[in-house]
């Protein structure tokens, strides 16, 4: 294989690092851990990464990818199709008027945004849960799972971090 090619499947193996980090969070929250209260609720870690991603990275972590990665996520915890899909897609929609370069440079700013984000997204999920089963749904639940989400944030970003660094740079152009 030529130097140029090698370099273009390296380029491609880089840009699919934040697709699979978003699929070992969907694996985290699906994970049967143990617990004294199996039954309690637990951040929605996927949640968590597709907010850093939709911050740090859009450019390759696409609308597509989010919703693609709900739907996983829905299948895989044998959910209503279109519950974290639809859920997900909430984050970039809420940050589109939201200066991304300044999200970036600080993290006790974009800490502080996620919490509306992950209020509205859980609040969105619980009417989703209650339509899908049609009774009313305890939202103390997924608004717990919404503080839970928010309290890791920092924990995510510093475990996401040496991915960030194996990215190519926004913008790179193969050959460039």
């Amino acid at each position: 294989m030529s130097e140029t090619g090698l370099s273009r499947l390296d380029l491609a193996a880089r840009r699919s690092l934040v697709f699979a980090s978003a699929l070992v969070a969907v694996v985290l929250d699906l994970l049967p851990l143990p617990s004294a209260a199996p039954q309690s609720a637990a951040p929605l870690v996927t949640l968590v990464v597709v907010y850093h991603w939709t911050v740090h990275r859009p450019d390759l972590f696409t609308p597509g990818s989010t919703f693609l990665l709900g739907l996983v996520r829905d299948l895989a915890g044998h959910l209503p199709l279109g519950l974290h899909a639809s859920s997900f897609l909430l984050v970039p929609a809420l940050l589109r008027r939201v200066p991304r370069g300044l999200l970036q440079r600080s993290l006790p700013l974009a800490w502080l945004l996620f919490f509306p984000i992950v209020a509205v997204v859980g609040l969105w999920r619980w009417l989703l849960a209650a339509l899908v089963w049609m009774q009313p749904v305890p939202v103390r639940a997924f608004l717990l799972e919404a503080l839970l989400s928010w309290a890791v944030y920092p924990l995510i970003v510093v475990l996401l971090a040496p991915v960030g660094r194996l990215l190519p740079r926004a913008g790179h152009v193969p050959g460039s």
